[in-house]
């Protein structure tokens, strides 16, 4: 009895703190509609959007190629739930969405607060780790980041393993360096639609996707995208392409 009488009272002191009401909201966009979320935390609110496609479906002639830009849709997305997680081998991983794809080239928003394009908001860009060979975008809730920094938050996902670096003497590789480049560029481009400021981005990743920030210093293409750069280097191979690329620019 006593041990019923303790597990009542947990329960009525971690519901309030674990409760979150929903609410479906439906915004217009250049690119179309969107059907998300409003989701309470605390006494705030954050605005999810989910599973935006920002390539075409890397499958069949676009396998083994850079993405191809995802461009406008016709009828609202649902942009409700997580989309599918790259392909990957499942047991070397630990993911909460099981659900794998190679047509998994989508994007997460998180705005808090409330949706405005007079009051923008700075964006941050989040690159997920996983050794480039695992790894999902649903493993970490930026929706709490969003509210303590008051800033928009766009988790990406990108090619991982064979399918994102494969290279041959027709296919040069780096996939999932391009389809990193390319979800930053919609960002640049889209995210002033969901009250970002795309002059106020901050790049930022942890484990393999702080290391493959690393390669963008070498990449022009990037110089237009970028104004604040964070990088977390946590292992000694990280360390390792950090003195690579410093030798890199030396000799540039």
């Amino acid at each position: 009895m006593m041990n019923s009488v303790k597990l009542t009272v947990l329960l009525h002191v971690l519901l309030p703190v674990f409760s979150q009401d929903l609410q479906e909201v439906t915004i217009s966009t250049p690119l179309g509609g969107l059907l998300g979320l409003r989701r309470r935390l605390s006494s705030d609110d954050v605005y999810e959007f989910k599973n935006i496609p920002f390539a075409k479906a890397p499958v069949d002639n676009l396998r083994f190629e850079k993405p191809q830009p995802y461009g406008s849709w016709d009828n609202t997305l649902d942009a409700r739930h997580f989309g599918p997680s790259c392909f990957q081998d499942m047991s070397r991983s630990n993911l909460k969405n099981k659900n794998i794809s190679e047509d998994c080239l989508f994007l997460n928003i998180y705005i808090p607060h409330h949706i405005s394009t007079v009051n923008t908001k700075s964006v941050m860009v989040w690159i997920h780790g996983g050794g480039n060979f695992v790894g999902q975008t649903q493993l970490y809730d930026a929706a709490y980041l969003a509210l303590a920094g008051d800033v928009i938050v766009v988790t990406i996902q990108y090619r991982l393993n064979i399918f994102g670096f494969f290279a041959t003497g027709n296919s040069k590789g780096n996939y999932a360096l391009w389809d990193q480049i390319l979800a930053i560029q919609w960002v640049k481009d889209n995210i002033a639609s969901y009250g970002g400021n795309s002059q106020s981005t901050t790049i930022f990743g942890e484990s393999a996707g702080a290391f493959d920030l690393g390669y963008y210093l070498l990449c022009r293409k990037m110089k237009d995208y970028i104004k604040g750069l964070y990088c977390k280097v946590d292992s000694p191979s990280q360390k390792t392409v950090w003195e690579q690329l410093h030798t890199a620019l030396h000799h540039r």
